[in-house]
């Protein structure tokens, strides 16, 4: 048929890029190899950057360079070669239909029969597997399950520990490692470790990145690489089973919206005042963004109670022209456009579509690939996926409590204290360490040359979100985080272009096996 395809897998666990250059279409699994082309990568994308600002990845087909663009999950690129035409298309959709034909029990039963199935197609491997263990449901869950095939004493696991009391999750780690009996491996990660691998961490993303998680999962794969070559991952969970604190946030918005707006606004006004703090999943953080976000259409408030900068803050640093849309019309489109009959279900595709493929499986997919290590999600198993997308919603979020259909399947598998804890997910605490330990690195960024150059950003509201971070009168924690990310990107991307540097600098730091640069590249035909 002379006819030829680019295809991204159904839910963007592969990262595929292209351009269209003189009449070619050129295409590669990474940023930096369509920058090898002469004339790419010399314009970046405003409004992906403005994007990127409010939720600290570039959302969808955009990236940092305008004629730079990615598949998103689920799509292909159609090339007739005989005519010398393309077309881009999707090819797969993610589908919502809640389905009552079997009972609670019955469906629970069926689920872990389906991750168990998921599972052991993910562990077959010629090769030594690992599992990125947080302490969390997720990762537990698939560590148990592994124990219950008697998988897990020759399972390696690897959990980040960071020595903030509200930010450790070891105890649930230990619970699990102790419970399991696989061979352990704790990476505990410290500011001067975030300092020292800011930059090479950068490089190898393409793109910057705000998530808090992506440094302490570098270190964690920089340390699995002594170990092994495949590395599970529970990436996927919270979306296949609605179990983010924004989706039982959605149920209290229903609520709370029964108040009459003066008791709201007296509420709004009594978190404004609590005192900030800088503990992870604060009472003032929690309170001020549920009241104010609460306040919004049910699309832009699932953005507001995630977002890194707020539009007010975007506009005091922005410097690069009016007339950008607003980030939260994105997910109100995409929410408008969906057709399930349930809110929550358009929200979980919003999260796949955007959150799990922009930010997640960035994060993993280069931090692993950076040490060759392949990622493996048995969460994303397409059997499992089209069976949690088909059960009803009440089964996985009722009231304020969640997965409760993903409980039910693991019960008797799971410890107690693990079935019992809530979410939290892996983050730095770059509220209190920007304050302290990594202040000099911020202060470097937040100069006035470095964010007058890069011609995005405004240096007096930077430095005023700064200041009021300092004083304690706001946190701006995450805000700041994601705007050093980006400068730190620029400088090795765009004003300096030393990212090759860094690469290099990484592929002989520190032990054994720093040949992995150049087997990086051919472990999966990239470069």
């Amino acid at each position: 048929a002379r006819k030829a395809y680019l295809v991204r897998d159904p839910f963007g666990l592969r990262p595929l890029f292209y351009a269209v250059r003189r009449g070619r279409l050129l295409f590669a699994s990474e940023i930096k190899a369509l920058l090898e082309c002469p004339g790419l990568g010399e314009r970046l994308d405003r409004m992906a950057l403005w994007d990127y600002l409010s939720l600290a990845y570039i959302p969808g087909a955009r990236t940092p360079f305008e004629d730079i663009h990615e598949l998103e999950g689920g799509e292909l690129v159609e090339l007739d070669l005989s005519r010398g035409v393309w077309a881009r298309r999707r090819f797969a959709e993610i589908r919502y239909a809640q389905d009552f034909s079997e009972g609670f029990e019955e469906s629970a039963a069926r689920l872990r029969d389906l991750m168990r199935q998921s599972l052991r197609r993910n562990l077959a491997a010629d090769v030594p597997v690992g599992l990125a263990l947080s302490g969390g449901l997720d990762t537990s869950g698939l560590l148990a399950l592994a124990k219950e095939s008697g998988d897990s004493r020759r399972l390696h696991t690897f959990s980040i520990r960071i020595p903030e009391p509200s930010f450790d999750e070891s105890r649930y780690q230990k619970i699990m490692v102790d419970y399991a009996g696989p061979v352990h491996h704790e990476i505990i990660v410290r500011p001067e470790d975030v300092a020292e691998h800011l930059e090479s961490h950068l490089a190898f993303q393409d793109e910057p990145s705000g998530d808090g998680a992506a440094i302490p999962f570098f270190l964690l794969a920089r340390e699995a690489q002594k170990h092994v070559r495949v590395m599970l991952s529970g990436e996927g969970g919270d979306e296949v089973f609605n179990a983010y604190e924004t989706h039982r946030a959605w149920r209290m918005r229903l609520l709370y919206r029964r108040l009459p707006e003066p008791a709201r606004r007296l509420l709004r006004r009594a978190a404004s005042c609590l005192p900030v703090s800088h503990s992870k999943l604060s009472v003032d953080f929690l309170s001020k963004r549920f009241t104010e976000g609460a306040e919004l259409s049910v699309p832009e408030a699932h953005l507001y109670w995630r977002h890194a900068c707020s539009d007010a803050d975007k506009a005091r640093i922005w410097a690069c022209g009016d007339g950008m849309r607003p980030t939260g019309r994105l997910f109100a489109e995409a929410f408008s456009s969906l057709d399930f009959e349930h809110d929550l279900a358009r929200l979980s595709l919003i999260d796949i579509r955007y959150y799990f493929v922009g930010d997640l499986m960035v994060k993993n997919d280069r931090m692993l690939m950076a040490h060759s290590i392949e990622g493996r999600y048995p969460y994303m198993d397409r059997d499992l996926v089209a069976f949690a997308c088909g059960l009803p919603m009440d089964w996985k979020v009722r009231g304020l409590r969640g997965r409760l259909l993903q409980k039910e399947a693991m019960r008797g598998l799971l410890p107690p204290a693990i079935l019992r804890r809530s979410n939290m997910g892996l983050e730095l605490p770059y509220s209190k360490w920007l304050s302290g330990e990594l202040r000099p690195m911020a202060e470097s960024y937040f100069s006035r040359e470095r964010v007058s150059r890069s011609g995005f950003l405004d240096w007096r509201g930077v430095r005023a979100l700064w200041d009021e971070h300092l004083s304690r009168r706001r946190d701006h924690g995450r805000a700041l985080w994601t705007i050093l990310n980006f400068l730190a990107w620029f400088d090795l991307f765009v004003a300096e272009k030393r990212y090759k540097t860094r690469l290099n600098a990484a592929s002989t730091h520190g032990a054994r096996n720093r040949t992995r640069i150049r087997y990086r590249y051919t472990a999966r035909g990239r470069g």
